[in-house]
Formats: C-alpha cells, sequence, structure tokens
C-alpha cells in the first residue's frame, strides 16, 4: 500500500475498484478534478501504481494505492476494511463515497457450457460486488450521517434488464447485483447515503474492441464517467448511459419475449450470415422504435 500525494487541497475521499480498467480511471479522473482524495484497488500493483502516479501528477489531488487480487476470497472479504484504514492513514478522512466496477467481457456458450467458466463469472461480477456491497452498507449505516453527502456508485448493465440468449449468464448476474444494489439504497436512505445504479450499455474499452456492433452504441469511457460525475451530484437511483439505452431497454422490456424467440428460432434454422441478419434487423427495428419515442420525448 502506498500513497502519492498531491499539491492541493482534497476532501471527501473516494474508493474505486478495477483501477485499472479504462472506465474506472475515467472515473477516478473525473472525481479527482474535483477534488475528491482517491483510494485505488486493482490487482495489478505496477499498474495500480502507474495509474494512481498519473492521476496525482494530473490533478494535484492525494492518492492512495491498495493492491487486492479479488479472486482471492479472504482479500475480496476485508477489501473495504483496507480500503477505509487506507483512507484514514494516507488521505486523514474515512471514505465518504465507493464506486463498485466489477465488470467483464461475456462469453456465453463457453460460460454456459463450462461450469468453471459460470462460475468465475459469477464470483467476479456477483459475489464480489455484492460482498464488498454489503460490507459498505453497513459501514455508512453506522457513520453515514456523520460524512459529507455520502454516496455509493455501483456499475451495473443494461444486460442485467432483459434476460437474453446471448449473455444470459453475464446478465443474470448484473440483474443479481441490481437487486442487492436496490436493497441497500432502500436500507440507506434514511441515513442520507445516495447508491446510485449505473447501467451502461457497450463501452470503447480493450475488451469490447474486437465486438462487433454499431459505432452509434458505443460509448467512451470519459462519456459515462462524466455521465456518472452528474449522477452522483442528483443523487439519482438509477442512471443509463449513454441516455439512450434507457428508452432502448424500456422498448426491448415490452416486446413480447416470445417474439423475440421466434424470430431467433427461425434464424436458428438458417445459415450464418442469416442470423446475423436477422439480429440485426431486430435491433434496427428496436432503435427505429427508439428514435421515434426519443423524438416524442426529448
Amino acid at each position: 500500500m502506498t500513497s502519492h500525494l498531491g499539491t492541493r487541497p482534497t476532501n471527501r475521499p473516494v474508493a474505486i475498484t478495477g483501477a485499472s480498467s479504462a472506465l474506472s480511471r475515467a472515473i477516478a479522473m473525473r472525481l479527482a478534478k474535483r477534488g475528491h482524495a482517491l483510494a485505488l484497488t486493482a490487482r495489478d500493483p505496477a499498474e495500480l501504481e502507474a495509474t494512481a502516479t498519473d492521476i496525482a501528477v494530473r490533478t494535484g489531488v492525494n492518492v492512495a494505492a491498495v493492491p487486492a487480487d479479488l479472486a482471492d476470497e479472504a482479500a475480496a472479504d476485508t477489501l473495504f476494511a483496507r480500503l477505509d484504514e487506507a483512507s484514514h492513514r494516507e488521505l486523514g478522512a474515512g471514505i465518504t463515497g465507493l464506486v463498485i466496477a466489477h465488470s467483464g467481457t461475456p462469453d456465453q456458450e463457453h460460460d454456459i457450457a463450462d461450469p468453471a467458466s459460470a462460475r468465475r463469472v459469477y464470483e467476479h461480477t456477483l459475489v464480489t460486488p455484492a460482498l464488498l456491497l454489503n460490507a459498505a452498507t453497513l459501514h455508512f449505516e453506522r457513520v453515514g450521517e456523520a460524512r459529507d453527502r455520502p454516496f455509493i456508485v455501483v456499475i451495473g448493465s443494461v444486460a442485467g434488464d432483459r434476460g437474453r440468449p446471448a449473455n444470459s449468464v453475464y446478465g443474470s448476474a448484473k440483474a443479481g447485483l441490481a437487486a442487492l444494489t436496490q436493497g441497500a439504497r432502500d436500507r440507506l436512505g434514511p441515513q442520507g447515503v445516495s447508491v446510485v445504479l449505473v447501467k451502461p450499455g457497450w463501452i470503447d474499452t480493450r475488451s469490447t474492441f474486437a465486438i462487433d456492433k454499431g459505432r452509434a452504441l458505443i460509448a467512451s469511457p470519459d462519456t459515462v464517467a462524466r455521465d456518472i460525475a452528474k449522477a452522483i451530484d442528483r443523487r439519482s437511483p438509477v442512471v443509463y448511459t449513454p441516455w439512450f439505452w434507457r428508452w432502448i431497454l424500456a422498448l426491448v422490456r415490452i416486446v413480447p419475449a416470445k417474439s423475440v424467440r421466434r424470430d431467433l428460432a427461425e434464424s436458428d434454422s438458417t445459415s450464418e450470415a442469416d442470423r446475423q441478419a436477422a439480429r440485426a434487423s431486430l435491433l434496427a427495428e428496436v432503435r427505429g422504435h427508439a428514435c421515434n419515442t426519443i423524438e416524442r420525448n426529448p
């Protein structure tokens, strides 16, 4: 554990997990520019140190680096306590905000066929962030009223809004995390703690670079980080990012499941090219409805 001292006064320390990812770095930079001291954690100590140093130099805030391999159950179970301890010791105050950013790239066919792979998805995407959220919930329940506008941000996914054959393992993990986040929000509301569930769509990172997706639906990490910062300010319970995913998912949820199954079943009896064309047609239809809805509800 090391600290990187900045040159400007900082306050309201925020802990961020998964700090080696592009999204977590973008969130950290956004919050640091607002004057938040940071306690960052990631698995790779060298990469974490480089990230912490870079943010401290660029923004002038104090940054504590807390390496942790969350595949280690003991490390995962004690992570929140370690982050708060580091915040007190290195940053001069306890954690005021927490950003839980655990994600990955789903490989549905592999995950559903290999129990070990599915278990890793659930451990990384649901179990570890859930245990961290539970620890943070108990902590803020005790001290929330004494902190200045405390908040928890949980990175979910639009994949958790509806089960789909293409990502049901990953989506079910995110759906479970969303339910737990809602419970934490209701529990911590009386203590004045804001709990924000963030539902991003595709984010332009290394893990999604090879995915065939419409360019219009891809968001940069900084765009998502900007939306998260706004949601913290507004104390929003749920935020879709970019904004159009709220309308797309609203439409997806009301499309009869049997219609989607029929379209996919018909395409399954044809060539791969025809299946891709069928899925593209279905997505284009949803996009069209979303655009019409957005025009009527700017």
